[in-house]
């Protein structure tokens, strides 16, 4: 995204720019880079309302609740997830809602929310596995994985951390280990370090899809 701005910007449309910005928001989300994710996403929110872009809106909300997601922040960002699905709704596509959807579910987690966060989880990974997209399943995943950590399944989060270590678009970022990671770590510290090796062999050996499924039919049945 870095290098395509000033081509970007040579185009002329503030809609196309804005949206652009946006995305690359997005991408240092995921690295980590916080702060200027915060910085970047004020001027970028203030366009896209005098523009009335959604997308650029709902990516904002999202990052700007990723954000404060990986950086405790759970309220705030459980606010802001909440206006990512609002705008997803508006605007029709289902990937985008699943994608936000995600997260938001997350967040509810971490609040202690279990039945609302579990409600849209199977939502997201219904729309996801139904359209199978890889992109928008890679999304869902870290609220799977947090959701079995505290549901007392640990060795199965353990399992589905490797999977999206090795496929998810989030896997091995620091966002993932802020938002999921570190925490399950903890939680697995307590399991024989065999187990775990076992759990993560496995979940490397996983095919992202089929893993999704399965966990649709888990969640259902709950």
């Amino acid at each position: 995204y870095k290098e395509s701005l000033p081509y970007v910007q040579d185009i002329g449309d503030l809609l196309y720019i804005n949206e652009t910005y946006s995305n690359w928001c997005l991408v240092k989300t995921f690295s980590g880079q916080y702060e200027t994710v915060r910085t970047m996403s004020q001027g970028n929110l203030e366009l896209a309302n005098k523009l009335n872009d959604t997308y650029a809106k709902m990516v904002i909300h999202y990052v700007l609740g990723c954000v404060d997601l990986a950086q405790g922040h759970v309220d705030q960002a459980a606010v802001s997830l909440e206006n990512a699905v609002t705008l997803a709704d508006q605007r029709g596509n289902r990937a985008h809602w699943a994608w936000v959807a995600g997260a938001w579910s997350l967040a509810l987690s971490r609040l202690g929310q279990l039945r609302q966060a579990q409600e849209l989880l199977v939502q997201a990974l219904q729309t996801s596995t139904e359209l199978h997209s890889y992109p928008t399943l890679s999304f869902t995943l870290p609220a799977a994985a947090f959701m079995l950590a505290i549901t007392d399944q640990v060795e199965q989060a353990v399992e589905l951390c490797a999977l999206i270590d090795e496929q998810a678009v989030c896997g091995k970022t620091p966002w993932f280990e802020d938002v999921a990671g570190k925490s399950i770590k903890e939680m697995a510290a307590s399991l024989p370090p065999e187990v775990v090796e076992a759990a993560r062999e496995r979940g490397r050996q996983r095919d992202l899809f089929v893993t999704a499924a399965e966990l649709l039919e888990e969640f259902k049945g709950k």
